[in-house]
């Protein structure tokens, strides 16, 4: 880790939305969902899924407490796949805004110190 180039975009697509449909997973299995359901609306199959609720799958980002809060409250207004995109875009913003990306961005990717590119700097 930390050897190369990564653009904000590609930290999300390789380590964040993994982590977030993780912390989903786990999300709907608290509410009762089935695997079959569950795979269903991400969009991913049941295998997969078994693999984000046993850690065994995204298991190398940590997401913050603020951010499994989000998720938490996401999970419980979902239906449906076009819901589930939505609320996960919706994180996936407020994650930049909070910087909580950058923090990612940094633990995987050779991004300097005071990098701010995100935000106009």
């Amino acid at each position: 880790m930390g050897i190369k180039l990564l653009h904000p975009q590609e930290v999300e697509v390789f380590y964040i939305l993994p982590a977030l449909r993780r912390e989903f997973a786990k999300a709907f299995k608290v509410l009762k969902w089935s695997q079959t359901k569950i795979a269903k609306v991400m969009g991913v199959t049941e295998s997969a899924i078994s693999q984000y609720l046993s850690d065994k799958r995204a298991s190398t980002i940590e997401l913050d407490v603020t951010v499994k809060e989000s998720v938490i409250k996401a999970a419980n207004k979902i239906t449906d796949q076009q819901h589930f995109i939505y609320e996960v875009q919706l994180i996936l913003a407020s994650m930049v805004k909070s910087k909580a990306t950058c923090k990612i961005h940094h633990k995987v990717a050779n991004v300097g110190k005071d990098c701010d590119t995100c935000f106009g700097g």
